[in-house]
Protein backbone atom coordinates (compact mmCIF):
# COMPACT_ATOMS: atom_id res chain seq x y z
CA UNK A 1 0.00 0.00 0.00
CA UNK A 2 1.14 3.21 -0.52
CA UNK A 3 0.04 6.78 0.92
CA UNK A 4 0.32 10.16 0.82
CA UNK A 5 -1.43 14.06 1.43
CA UNK A 6 -2.49 16.59 -1.33
CA UNK A 7 -3.49 20.35 -0.86
CA UNK A 8 -7.04 21.46 -1.81
CA UNK A 9 -7.30 25.17 -1.94
CA UNK A 10 -11.00 25.96 -0.67
CA UNK A 11 -12.98 29.51 -0.04
CA UNK A 12 -12.68 28.87 3.20
CA UNK A 13 -8.41 27.79 3.37
CA UNK A 14 -6.71 24.86 2.44
CA UNK A 15 -7.80 21.47 2.70
CA UNK A 16 -5.90 18.65 2.80
CA UNK A 17 -7.08 15.13 2.28
CA UNK A 18 -4.83 11.57 3.27
CA UNK A 19 -5.16 9.03 1.23
CA UNK A 20 -4.18 5.37 0.74
CA UNK A 21 -3.31 3.57 -2.28
CA UNK A 22 -4.28 -0.72 -2.33
CA UNK A 23 -1.65 -1.75 -5.30
CA UNK A 24 -3.37 -4.63 -6.11
CA UNK A 25 -5.94 -3.23 -7.39
CA UNK A 26 -5.11 0.79 -7.52
CA UNK A 27 -8.02 1.60 -5.49
CA UNK A 28 -8.00 4.00 -2.97
CA UNK A 29 -9.30 2.29 0.13
CA UNK A 30 -8.50 5.29 2.74
CA UNK A 31 -9.38 8.92 3.05
CA UNK A 32 -9.06 11.75 5.85
CA UNK A 33 -9.87 14.77 5.46
CA UNK A 34 -9.04 18.07 7.74
CA UNK A 35 -8.31 21.75 7.72
CA UNK A 36 -4.83 21.19 9.49
CA UNK A 37 -1.72 18.82 8.32
CA UNK A 38 -1.03 16.96 11.35
CA UNK A 39 -0.33 13.18 12.07
CA UNK A 40 -4.18 12.43 13.12
CA UNK A 41 -5.01 13.40 9.75
CA UNK A 42 -2.85 9.93 8.78
CA UNK A 43 -3.82 8.43 11.02
CA UNK A 44 -7.63 8.57 10.43
CA UNK A 45 -6.52 7.61 6.84
CA UNK A 46 -5.09 4.42 7.51
CA UNK A 47 -7.62 3.53 10.49
CA UNK A 48 -10.28 3.66 7.18
CA UNK A 49 -7.52 1.53 5.49
CA UNK A 50 -7.70 -0.70 7.67
CA UNK A 51 -11.43 -1.27 8.03
CA UNK A 52 -11.69 -1.50 3.93
CA UNK A 53 -8.98 -4.55 4.09
CA UNK A 54 -9.36 -7.92 5.24
CA UNK A 55 -5.76 -8.56 6.06
CA UNK A 56 -2.98 -6.34 6.91
CA UNK A 57 -0.30 -8.83 7.67
CA UNK A 58 3.32 -8.16 6.50
CA UNK A 59 1.84 -5.70 3.76
CA UNK A 60 4.11 -2.98 2.71
CA UNK A 61 2.67 0.83 3.74
CA UNK A 62 4.79 3.00 2.19
CA UNK A 63 5.16 6.78 2.39
CA UNK A 64 7.16 9.75 2.25
CA UNK A 65 9.40 11.15 5.41
CA UNK A 66 6.48 13.59 6.27
CA UNK A 67 6.71 14.18 9.80
CA UNK A 68 3.34 12.97 10.02
CA UNK A 69 4.23 9.65 8.82
CA UNK A 70 7.28 9.98 10.80
CA UNK A 71 5.49 10.56 14.43
CA UNK A 72 5.46 7.68 16.66
CA UNK A 73 1.41 7.14 17.00
CA UNK A 74 1.58 6.47 12.95
CA UNK A 75 4.16 3.95 13.37
CA UNK A 76 2.89 2.16 16.62
CA UNK A 77 -0.46 1.95 14.55
CA UNK A 78 1.10 0.53 11.23
CA UNK A 79 2.69 -1.62 13.77
CA UNK A 80 -0.09 -3.08 15.69
CA UNK A 81 -1.50 -3.76 12.41
CA UNK A 82 1.03 -5.92 11.00
CA UNK A 83 2.64 -3.50 8.65
CA UNK A 84 5.81 -3.70 7.05
CA UNK A 85 7.17 0.64 6.96
CA UNK A 86 8.71 1.75 3.86
CA UNK A 87 9.79 5.64 3.45
CA UNK A 88 10.89 7.51 0.10
CA UNK A 89 14.99 7.72 -0.41
CA UNK A 90 14.74 11.10 0.85
CA UNK A 91 14.38 13.83 -1.87
CA UNK A 92 13.03 11.21 -4.21
CA UNK A 93 9.47 12.19 -4.64
CA UNK A 94 9.27 9.37 -7.31
CA UNK A 95 9.17 6.19 -4.61
CA UNK A 96 5.65 7.37 -4.18
CA UNK A 97 4.84 8.20 -8.20
CA UNK A 98 1.05 5.56 -8.18
CA UNK A 99 -0.15 7.86 -5.34
CA UNK A 100 1.03 11.40 -7.05
CA UNK A 101 -0.26 9.64 -10.22
CA UNK A 102 -3.15 9.27 -8.54
CA UNK A 103 -3.53 12.49 -7.08
CA UNK A 104 -2.52 14.36 -10.73
CA UNK A 105 -5.66 12.11 -12.37
CA UNK A 106 -8.02 13.02 -9.78
CA UNK A 107 -7.02 17.58 -10.29
CA UNK A 108 -7.63 16.04 -13.80
CA UNK A 109 -11.86 15.02 -13.06
CA UNK A 110 -12.02 18.51 -11.34
CA UNK A 111 -11.04 20.63 -14.08
CA UNK A 112 -13.31 18.39 -16.18
CA UNK A 113 -16.17 18.20 -14.35
CA UNK A 114 -15.40 22.65 -13.33
CA UNK A 115 -15.57 23.10 -17.12
CA UNK A 116 -19.04 21.31 -18.27
CA UNK A 117 -17.15 18.60 -20.06
CA UNK A 118 -15.87 20.76 -22.73
CA UNK A 119 -12.25 21.10 -22.09
CA UNK A 120 -11.60 17.07 -21.24
CA UNK A 121 -9.33 16.30 -23.99
CA UNK A 122 -7.28 19.30 -22.58
CA UNK A 123 -7.70 18.30 -18.84
CA UNK A 124 -6.27 15.06 -20.00
CA UNK A 125 -2.83 16.15 -21.27
CA UNK A 126 -2.55 18.16 -17.65
CA UNK A 127 0.10 16.18 -16.04
CA UNK A 128 1.23 16.59 -12.44
CA UNK A 129 4.06 14.80 -11.72
CA UNK A 130 5.59 13.56 -8.48
CA UNK A 131 8.04 16.68 -8.22
CA UNK A 132 5.06 18.73 -8.03
CA UNK A 133 4.39 20.27 -4.89
CA UNK A 134 1.32 23.10 -5.36
CA UNK A 135 -0.68 23.21 -8.46
CA UNK A 136 -2.97 26.22 -8.85
CA UNK A 137 -5.99 25.99 -10.99
CA UNK A 138 -8.95 28.47 -12.21
CA UNK A 139 -11.48 27.63 -14.35
CA UNK A 140 -14.72 29.01 -15.74
CA UNK A 141 -18.00 27.26 -17.07
CA UNK A 142 -20.23 30.25 -19.22
CA UNK A 143 -23.71 29.01 -20.63
CA UNK A 144 -26.59 31.48 -21.71
CA UNK A 145 -29.14 32.02 -24.38
CA UNK A 146 -29.32 34.41 -26.98
CA UNK A 147 -31.97 37.14 -26.17
CA UNK A 148 -33.56 36.86 -29.32
CA UNK A 149 -32.52 33.33 -30.55
CA UNK A 150 -32.07 32.44 -34.21
CA UNK A 151 -34.25 29.83 -35.73
CA UNK A 152 -33.46 27.20 -37.49
CA UNK A 153 -35.11 27.18 -39.94
CA UNK A 154 -33.29 30.31 -41.19
CA UNK A 155 -29.70 28.27 -40.95
CA UNK A 156 -28.34 27.75 -44.56
CA UNK A 157 -25.30 26.38 -46.05
CA UNK A 158 -22.68 28.99 -47.18
CA UNK A 159 -19.06 29.90 -47.79
CA UNK A 160 -16.57 30.82 -45.42
CA UNK A 161 -13.24 32.18 -46.70
CA UNK A 162 -10.69 30.64 -44.51
CA UNK A 163 -6.57 31.25 -44.73
CA UNK A 164 -6.33 27.82 -46.01
CA UNK A 165 -9.07 28.00 -48.99
CA UNK A 166 -13.01 28.33 -48.84
CA UNK A 167 -15.26 25.90 -46.96
CA UNK A 168 -18.77 25.59 -46.77
CA UNK A 169 -20.80 25.45 -43.27
CA UNK A 170 -24.03 26.19 -41.56
CA UNK A 171 -24.59 30.03 -41.22
CA UNK A 172 -26.90 31.33 -39.02
CA UNK A 173 -28.93 34.14 -40.28
CA UNK A 174 -31.04 37.08 -38.80
CA UNK A 175 -32.57 39.30 -40.75
CA UNK A 176 -33.43 43.00 -39.69
CA UNK A 177 -32.79 42.88 -36.15
CA UNK A 178 -32.90 46.55 -34.90
CA UNK A 179 -29.45 47.26 -32.98
CA UNK A 180 -26.18 49.60 -32.62
CA UNK A 181 -23.62 49.77 -35.87
CA UNK A 182 -20.01 50.24 -34.97
CA UNK A 183 -16.91 50.82 -36.75
CA UNK A 184 -13.03 52.00 -36.80
CA UNK A 185 -10.35 52.27 -39.17
CA UNK A 186 -10.10 48.54 -39.84
CA UNK A 187 -12.99 46.98 -38.40
CA UNK A 188 -16.65 46.88 -38.08
CA UNK A 189 -18.54 45.43 -35.24
CA UNK A 190 -21.65 44.50 -34.00
CA UNK A 191 -23.56 42.53 -30.84
CA UNK A 192 -25.95 39.88 -29.53
CA UNK A 193 -27.51 40.09 -26.35
CA UNK A 194 -27.50 37.12 -23.77
CA UNK A 195 -29.73 36.31 -21.74
CA UNK A 196 -29.17 37.62 -17.57
CA UNK A 197 -25.58 38.63 -18.59
CA UNK A 198 -23.59 40.63 -21.44
CA UNK A 199 -23.22 40.06 -24.93
CA UNK A 200 -21.03 38.16 -27.71
CA UNK A 201 -19.31 40.74 -29.89
CA UNK A 202 -18.61 39.96 -33.13
CA UNK A 203 -15.43 42.14 -34.83
CA UNK A 204 -14.83 41.50 -38.35
CA UNK A 205 -11.71 42.78 -40.27
CA UNK A 206 -12.14 44.93 -43.04
CA UNK A 207 -11.32 44.05 -46.53
CA UNK A 208 -7.48 43.29 -46.63
CA UNK A 209 -7.42 43.30 -42.83
CA UNK A 210 -6.05 40.16 -40.86
CA UNK A 211 -7.53 38.58 -37.89
CA UNK A 212 -3.56 39.11 -36.87
CA UNK A 213 -3.19 42.52 -37.38
CA UNK A 214 -6.23 43.35 -36.03
CA UNK A 215 -5.18 42.00 -32.63
CA UNK A 216 -2.47 44.46 -32.82
CA UNK A 217 -4.94 47.51 -33.91
CA UNK A 218 -5.12 49.60 -30.61
CA UNK A 219 -8.45 51.53 -31.57
CA UNK A 220 -10.05 48.13 -32.13
CA UNK A 221 -8.61 46.66 -28.62
CA UNK A 222 -9.57 49.96 -27.30
CA UNK A 223 -12.84 49.36 -28.46
CA UNK A 224 -13.16 45.46 -27.36
CA UNK A 225 -11.83 46.48 -23.62
CA UNK A 226 -14.00 49.37 -23.24
CA UNK A 227 -16.81 49.34 -20.59
CA UNK A 228 -18.74 52.01 -22.23
CA UNK A 229 -19.51 51.53 -25.77
CA UNK A 230 -22.27 54.06 -26.23
CA UNK A 231 -19.42 56.69 -26.10
CA UNK A 232 -18.05 55.16 -29.07
CA UNK A 233 -18.02 57.73 -31.69
CA UNK A 234 -18.48 55.71 -34.55
CA UNK A 235 -21.84 54.10 -33.97
CA UNK A 236 -25.42 54.10 -35.41
CA UNK A 237 -28.56 52.70 -35.52
CA UNK A 238 -29.50 50.27 -38.21
CA UNK A 239 -31.19 47.40 -39.34
CA UNK A 240 -28.78 44.79 -39.19
CA UNK A 241 -29.22 41.58 -41.35
CA UNK A 242 -26.49 39.26 -39.67
CA UNK A 243 -25.21 36.13 -40.64
CA UNK A 244 -22.78 34.12 -38.52
CA UNK A 245 -21.46 31.29 -38.75
CA UNK A 246 -21.95 28.15 -35.93
CA UNK A 247 -18.66 27.51 -34.64
CA UNK A 248 -17.15 25.20 -31.88
CA UNK A 249 -13.51 26.44 -31.33
CA UNK A 250 -10.61 25.55 -28.72
CA UNK A 251 -7.16 26.13 -28.33
CA UNK A 252 -4.54 25.39 -25.15
CA UNK A 253 -1.49 27.32 -24.99
CA UNK A 254 1.49 27.82 -22.74
CA UNK A 255 1.29 31.16 -20.62
CA UNK A 256 4.77 30.78 -19.35
CA UNK A 257 6.58 33.01 -22.09
CA UNK A 258 3.79 35.28 -21.44
CA UNK A 259 3.97 36.22 -18.52
CA UNK A 260 7.77 36.18 -18.74
CA UNK A 261 7.59 39.21 -21.21
CA UNK A 262 5.19 41.17 -19.14
CA UNK A 263 7.82 41.30 -16.11
CA UNK A 264 6.57 37.93 -13.90
CA UNK A 265 10.26 36.44 -13.56
CA UNK A 266 10.76 35.42 -9.95
CA UNK A 267 8.27 32.46 -9.95
CA UNK A 268 10.28 31.05 -12.78
CA UNK A 269 13.59 30.71 -10.88
CA UNK A 270 13.88 28.73 -7.58
CA UNK A 271 16.75 31.16 -6.37
CA UNK A 272 14.18 33.95 -6.18
CA UNK A 273 10.73 32.60 -5.98
CA UNK A 274 8.65 33.22 -2.85
CA UNK A 275 6.07 30.61 -2.04
CA UNK A 276 5.76 31.29 1.53
CA UNK A 277 2.31 32.12 2.16
CA UNK A 278 1.30 29.11 0.22
CA UNK A 279 3.64 25.57 1.29
CA UNK A 280 6.15 25.58 4.16
CA UNK A 281 8.35 23.38 1.51
CA UNK A 282 10.21 25.61 0.03
CA UNK A 283 13.73 24.73 -1.13
CA UNK A 284 14.34 25.05 -4.78
CA UNK A 285 10.86 25.76 -5.74
CA UNK A 286 9.88 27.36 -9.02
CA UNK A 287 6.50 27.73 -11.43
CA UNK A 288 7.42 24.85 -14.36
CA UNK A 289 4.21 25.31 -15.90
CA UNK A 290 1.22 27.90 -16.76
CA UNK A 291 -1.18 26.43 -19.14
CA UNK A 292 -4.89 27.96 -19.99
CA UNK A 293 -6.96 26.37 -21.95
CA UNK A 294 -10.70 27.53 -23.78
CA UNK A 295 -13.18 26.56 -25.42
CA UNK A 296 -16.61 28.56 -26.84
CA UNK A 297 -19.34 27.17 -28.96
CA UNK A 298 -22.00 28.71 -30.47
CA UNK A 299 -25.29 27.68 -32.17
CA UNK A 300 -28.90 28.68 -32.63
CA UNK A 301 -30.35 28.88 -29.15
CA UNK A 302 -26.81 30.10 -27.81
CA UNK A 303 -23.53 30.81 -26.80
CA UNK A 304 -21.62 27.63 -24.46
CA UNK A 305 -17.88 28.27 -22.82
CA UNK A 306 -15.45 27.01 -21.04
CA UNK A 307 -11.56 28.04 -19.64
CA UNK A 308 -9.22 26.57 -17.63
CA UNK A 309 -5.43 27.83 -16.42
CA UNK A 310 -3.42 25.63 -14.56
CA UNK A 311 0.35 26.70 -12.38
CA UNK A 312 2.00 24.01 -11.69
CA UNK A 313 5.23 24.48 -8.70
CA UNK A 314 7.93 22.03 -9.20
CA UNK A 315 10.26 21.04 -6.44
CA UNK A 316 -31.73 53.88 -26.25
CA UNK A 317 -34.74 56.32 -26.78
CA UNK A 318 -33.93 57.73 -29.94
CA UNK A 319 -36.09 57.50 -33.30
CA UNK A 320 -35.76 54.37 -35.14
CA UNK A 321 -33.56 54.64 -38.10
CA UNK A 322 -34.40 52.98 -41.93
CA UNK A 323 -30.65 52.78 -42.62
CA UNK A 324 -30.24 48.76 -43.35
CA UNK A 325 -26.27 46.98 -42.84
CA UNK A 326 -25.70 43.63 -44.05
CA UNK A 327 -22.98 41.85 -41.60
CA UNK A 328 -22.03 38.84 -42.89
CA UNK A 329 -18.71 37.22 -41.26
CA UNK A 330 -17.52 34.64 -44.07
CA UNK A 331 -14.21 35.37 -43.26
CA UNK A 332 -11.94 35.17 -40.09
CA UNK A 333 -13.41 37.53 -37.35
CA UNK A 334 -12.89 38.30 -33.93
CA UNK A 335 -15.38 37.66 -31.16
CA UNK A 336 -15.80 38.38 -27.28
CA UNK A 337 -18.27 37.44 -24.83
CA UNK A 338 -18.41 39.75 -22.37
CA UNK A 339 -20.21 39.96 -18.71
CA UNK A 340 -23.12 42.84 -17.67
CA UNK A 341 -19.80 45.50 -16.46
CA UNK A 342 -19.09 44.93 -20.46
CA UNK A 343 -15.06 43.19 -19.74
CA UNK A 344 -14.78 40.25 -21.65
CA UNK A 345 -15.04 37.05 -20.57
CA UNK A 346 -13.72 34.88 -23.75
CA UNK A 347 -12.20 35.96 -26.19
CA UNK A 348 -11.39 34.28 -29.50
CA UNK A 349 -10.51 33.92 -33.09
CA UNK A 350 -12.79 31.71 -35.88
CA UNK A 351 -10.19 31.34 -39.35
CA UNK A 352 -12.56 28.61 -39.45
CA UNK A 353 -15.89 27.24 -38.27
Amino acid sequence: MVSDITYIPTDEGWLYLAGVMDLRGNKIIGISMDGRMTKELVIAALKDAVRHTRSTEGCILHSDRGSQYCSLDYQALAKEHGFISSMSRKGNCWDNAPMESFWGKLKQEWLNEQTGGLLEQQASEIELNPETVLALATTIYFRAKWHDEFYEANTKENTFHTPAGDVNCDFMNKEKSYGVYYWGDSFSAVSQSLEGTGSMWFLLPEEGVSVDELLSDAQAMDFLLSQDRNEWKDRKNAWVNLSVPKFDVSSMFGLKDGLQALGVTDVFHAQTSDFSPMTSDLDGLSVTRADHAARVAIDEKGVTAAAFTVIGVDAAGAPLSDEEVDFVLDRPFLFAVTGTDGMPLFVGVVNQP
